[in-house]
């Protein structure tokens, strides 16, 4: 009985560690998407001219690794939980 309680608590702990990385992972997501979306708002306001993509090529290549990092990690779904 008590090793079964032992594996019931590691197996809430876990839970519990998933939920709170998965969370960092999402807001970290929102933070990506929020810097591209005002990227190309200041590329079209033609404040970014084209040979200054190195921070658009970054925040897109952050945003394809927590999201590719979200599915291997959680086990498939979007980095936001919706599916």
């Amino acid at each position: 009985m008590h090793k079964f309680n032992d594996i019931e608590s590691f197996k809430g702990k876990k839970e519990a560690l998933k939920k709170e990385f998965d969370d960092s992972l999402n807001k970290y997501h929102k933070i990506t998407q929020a810097g591209l979306a005002e990227w190309v708002k200041n590329f079209q306001e033609g404040k970014i001219k084209l040979d200054k993509v190195d921070d658009l090529e970054k925040l897109i290549q952050i945003d394809i690794m927590l999201q590719n990092y979200k599915r291997v990690v959680g086990g498939g779904g979007d980095v936001d939980g919706s599916n």
